[in-house]
């Protein structure tokens, strides 16, 4: 997904998931993710990249399409992780998708990502997380490769 939270876009945010480390590997090693790279060293002048470990994974059943005329309400908010902390309360029956995950580096940090139309209210987890810092974004691509899920295995991954 990429988005901006600026009127003229151009504090941008780019929001990749992947199924596995192989499968990150295989579209950083293809030759549109290389020619980016060429491309973005001439006009980003700063990026950040956080890795996440998977705690959620959330899509309805519903196909979720942009259209030039369709907002998204997308809501990038970073939460306080404790131990008591449980990601699978942090849905609700608004959002379409749904993307949490604890920062690898910061356990003490976590990521989630809601998306929903712009006629359905955007995830709120005021109540149910310490929320650090939120932000709000426009949705300039959204790029889906299928349907998305994740179940946590019992190992410690």
């Amino acid at each position: 997904m990429l988005g901006h939270d600026d009127k003229l876009g151009e504090s941008n945010y780019v929001i990749e998931c992947y199924q596995d480390e192989e499968h990150y590997q295989i579209h950083a090693n293809s030759p549109q993710f290389k020619h980016y790279g060429q491309v973005a060293k001439k006009i980003i002048t700063g990026t950040e990249m956080i890795n996440l470990k998977p705690e959620l994974v959330k899509t309805s059943t519903t196909i979720f399409r942009v259209f030039e005329d369709q907002d998204i309400n997308a809501t990038l908010t970073k939460i306080k992780v404790r131990k008591e902390t449980n990601f699978d309360k942090l849905t609700n029956s608004n959002t379409e998708i749904i993307l949490a995950g604890q920062d690898k580096k910061n356990t003490g940090e976590g990521w989630v990502l809601g998306l929903s139309p712009s006629s359905i209210a955007e995830l709120n987890l005021a109540d149910k997380a310490e929320i650090l810092d939120q932000i709000k974004l426009k949705v300039d691509i959204l790029v889906d490769q299928g349907s998305l899920s994740y179940e946590r295995s019992n190992n410690n991954d």
